[in-house]
């Protein structure tokens, strides 16, 4: 795929070229650790009860391991561009409440 204006291609490369240096994966790194972490905690507990004492009604406590994962893509970007925890993860769903200056939900 080519590029129609190298100027403009230039102009945009610059703006972003920064967020892809060796210096800023290294201080991403710790981020990107403890979102791991976290993952691999909820997933222990979700793991700690054996498959056998699963009945049907307990179905809602099987992993949904594709849902954790897009959470866990979201709190790593939430992390690195807002650097604010989101709480997908510790909450298991992707709801968020929006407060008013006030504190109001």
């Amino acid at each position: 795929m080519g590029v129609r204006d190298r100027a403009d291609h230039a102009r945009k490369r610059k703006y972003i070229a920064h967020g892809f240096s060796q210096r800023d994966h290294i201080d991403h790194e710790c981020v990107v650790k403890s979102c791991t972490e976290l993952l691999v905690e909820r997933l222990d507990e979700y793991m700690q009860e054996p498959l056998a004492t699963i009945t049907e009604l307990d179905k809602d406590r099987m992993v949904k391991i594709g849902i954790r994962f897009n959470l866990f893509g979201f709190i790593i970007l939430a992390e690195l561009g807002f650097s604010t925890s989101i709480g997908f993860l510790e909450q298991g769903n992707d709801s968020v409440y929006c407060e008013t200056p006030e504190g109001e939900r």
